[in-house]
C-alpha cells in the first residue's frame, strides 16, 4: 500500500490502481484492504472510469460498513483547536 499511495500522490493513477488491486488480490482479509479499496476508488475517479469507481465504492461499503472512507467524519471548524 505504501507504493500504491506513492504512485497516487505522484499522479500515476494507473500504477496506483494496479498496486491497490494487487494488494487486495494477494493479501485477502487484511486490514489494508479497506485503504486499498479507497485508493482504487479514487484512482478510478481520477482516470474518469466512473463505473469502476462506483463498483469499488460498493465493495468498500459492503465489506467495511463502518469505514471512515465510506462515512467520513464531518470536518471540524477551523476555529476549534480543542
Amino acid at each position: 500500500m505504501n507504493v500504491a499511495r506513492y504512485y497516487y500522490n505522484r499522479g500515476a493513477y494507473v500504477a496506483a490502481a494496479s498496486r491497490a488491486q494487487a494488494s487486495i488480490v494477494n493479501t485477502p482479509q487484511t486490514a489494508s484492504n479497506e485503504e486499498a479499496l479507497d485508493l482504487l476508488m479514487k484512482s478510478y475517479e481520477k482516470l474518469g472510469l466512473q463505473q469502476l469507481s462506483d463498483d469499488a465504492r460498493t465493495v468498500l461499503a459492503k465489506s467495511f460498513p463502518d469505514s471512515r472512507y465510506v462515512n467520513p467524519a464531518p470536518p471540524k471548524p477551523w476555529w476549534k483547536f480543542w
